[in-house]
């Protein structure tokens, strides 16, 4: 990866990590890196540290699915280290969240562990996107009062 210095955009969306990862160090490596796509488990190596792609401004998150009784799931807590790491890295970021259903998104949004998460002011746009409907559904305006206060700076989300 040292050698391409003008990829700007990086999609490991099909891929799996295969073995321990250690976390990547920013010396050398994708310089130009702009867009991350990828699973969270990539994430948690890329992120970190978070002076690691200092041009990073677009995290998109793919979520895996899990089939369970029929039902398409996601593990919605295991995104909170991602969180963490994006709310350390210095400048505005783009985050989108590519989910397989949108099973237990509300119900992980009102979670209390979002509550000691605390903010991550530097996300200015978040996307939503569910492969299967979001049957849940969005009740009143009350439903996004975690997603502002998670993300304070938000000028711009869509939910799909």
């Amino acid at each position: 990866m040292a050698r391409h210095e003008v990829i700007q955009v990086l999609d490991l969306a099909g891929s799996r990590v295969i073995g321990p990862m250690a976390p990547l160090s920013s010396q050398g490596l994708l310089p130009s890196l702009q867009v991350l796509i990828a699973n969270i488990e990539y994430l948690l190596h890329f992120l970190e540290p978070p002076t690691a792609f200092p041009r990073l401004k677009s995290v998109v998150v793919v979520f895996e699915a899990r089939y369970a009784f029929g039902n398409v799931t996601c593990n919605y807590n295991a995104f909170e280290p991602v969180l963490r790491f994006i709310a350390k890295r210095s400048g505005e970021m783009s985050l989108t969240l590519r989910l397989q259903s949108g099973m237990g998104f509300q119900t992980w949004l009102h979670g209390s562990s979002l509550e000691a998460l605390g903010e991550v002011s530097n996300v200015v746009e978040l996307f939503a996107y569910f492969c299967r409907p979001f049957d849940e559904g969005w009740a009143d305006m009350q439903d996004f009062a975690p997603v502002s206060k998670l993300f304070p700076s938000l000028r711009k989300m869509k939910f799909a």
